[in-house]
């Protein structure tokens, strides 16, 4: 396995390869993503998603939303936005129904909307940016599944997104671990702890607490992810200095947060970069489709909506047991150091989204071309550790310009440079410390 610095490097240079051949791009060569997002409250977030993707180096970004398309184009012009906002006014009338939605239902509202997501010539699927938790929105969650499992392509899951998945577990749609879907996920501290509820981590025989019964369960997740403010400061020291005995130290305060995150990535069978004070990557090996035909992702018969589905509770398996079919993936987990702006943007999760979903969608177009690089777990670690690193660089330059008024379109402005970044350090022959200290030096020459 190769080491942290070795992993980013080898990603920047797989990113940056197919720009060395001119000759042999066209359209769509640096990947096409699709963002599913933007209800009528949240029409912003699915714009910064698709413009740092944009920036980063994609070539197509796709938005569809479930509200007035007229306001993304507006603010993000350079991508293609399709509205989907029947599908919305559909899915609400049987919001209102006491009974809910009836699993036939819920599937013909899906088949309408499948061929227009299938259609889409992506590398990526990314959605929850300003979803909203809807109907209509889960219809879009299931559905994109099936497109990410037809296709074969990755999929980001963010936001409401992750809290729509969450839902659909805890009422029997959809059952962890998630099979033959290659699914990346982004939760902050809160969703974090859904996902840790949902797929009964807590109550599994290597994890429980002899005082469980007494103390909540978000007590103990806190007690896992307790990320101190010396941890904090330490994190911030060593993001630029590389110190040995530092980074040791670290890794030994963060072992029980890594150790949860990497058990979460086992249930789930999902990717996970955890966001936070200290950014956590956790990357599995990337989804080895059957040979046959894949059919859709498990779904019950239970209703979606209001009447959640009342099964027998099952007595909670060992850990052991229940990861069992995943002994043979190999599973890299490591925190990402790098220093982080004192203030934090509304909206700035969704440029994390974006920059994720480039990476994912680059790698998937390289792999499509059948340029051949080695170890695809440390490129793809390397690649979602290289997202995190990046926007924190552009928020904290940001924070100097601004201070306490920084916005995330102040944020957007310095991330537009992440691509002549990556570039930059691609083509460097100096030795750096750390990857953040490399990325940050030719990340504050291009943004002056």
């Amino acid at each position: 396995m190769l080491t942290f610095q070795e992993s980013v490097s080898l990603f920047i240079k797989t990113f940056v390869k197919p720009f060395e051949s001119p000759e042999k791009l066209h359209k769509g060569s640096s990947g096409r993503i699709a963002f599913i997002g933007g209800c009528d409250e949240y029409i912003g977030a699915p714009s910064f998603a698709a413009l740092s993707s944009l920036f980063l180096g994609c070539d197509y970004a796709y938005v569809l939303c479930l509200s007035n398309p007229n306001p993304i184009r507006m603010l993000c012009p350079d991508a293609v936005v399709i509205e989907m906002k029947k599908l919305y006014e559909i899915a609400r009338e049987f919001e209102f129904q006491e009974s809910g939605i009836s699993s036939s239902d819920f599937f013909g509202l899906s088949s309408r909307v499948y061929p227009t997501i299938n259609a889409l010539r992506v590398n990526a699927l990314s959605i929850g940016s300003g979803l909203g938790r809807s109907l209509a929105a889960k219809v879009m969650l299931y559905t994109c599944m099936k497109v990410a499992q037809h296709k074969r392509i990755p999929m980001v899951v963010d936001g409401d997104g992750i809290t729509l998945l969450c839902d659909m577990v805890r009422d029997g749609w959809l059952e962890f671990p998630i099979k033959n879907v290659d699914i990346t996920l982004t939760p902050n501290f809160r969703e974090l702890l859904a996902l840790c509820i949902v797929s009964k981590i807590f109550e599994s025989d290597e994890i429980r607490k002899d005082d469980h019964k007494k103390r909540s369960v978000e007590d103990i997740f806190k007690e896992f992810m307790n990320i101190s403010s010396q941890t904090f400061s330490l994190s911030q020291a060593v993001s630029t200095s590389g110190d040995a005995e530092i980074l040791s130290s670290l890794d030994d305060r963060l072992k029980d947060a890594c150790s949860l995150i990497t058990k979460l990535c086992k249930l789930t069978n999902c990717s996970i970069l955890s966001k936070g004070a200290i950014d956590i990557v956790c990357v599995k090996e990337p989804v080895k489709f059957s040979a046959t035909k894949s059919t859709a992702p498990s779904v019950s018969d239970s209703p979606v909506c209001r009447t959640p589905s009342k099964q027998p509770k099952q007595p909670v398996p060992s850990l052991e047991q229940m990861i069992a079919h995943d002994r043979d993936f190999e599973i890299v987990c490591k925190p990402v150091y790098s220093l982080k702006s004192p203030c934090r943007a509304a909206g700035q999760g969704d440029i994390i989204a974006g920059a994720v979903s480039t990476v994912l969608a680059s790698l998937n177009a390289i792999k499509v071309r059948q340029d051949v690089f080695p170890d695809e777990i440390s490129k793809r670690f390397g690649g979602l550790a290289c997202a995190s690193i990046l926007v924190s660089i552009a928020a904290v330059l940001t924070y100097h310009k601004y201070s306490i008024g920084l916005t995330t379109s102040d944020i957007l402005k310095s991330f537009k440079f992440a691509g002549k970044t990556v570039e930059k350090v691609s083509k460097s022959s100096v030795a750096f410390p750390t990857p953040f200290s490399s990325l940050f030096k030719y990340f504050n020459d291009a943004v002056e």
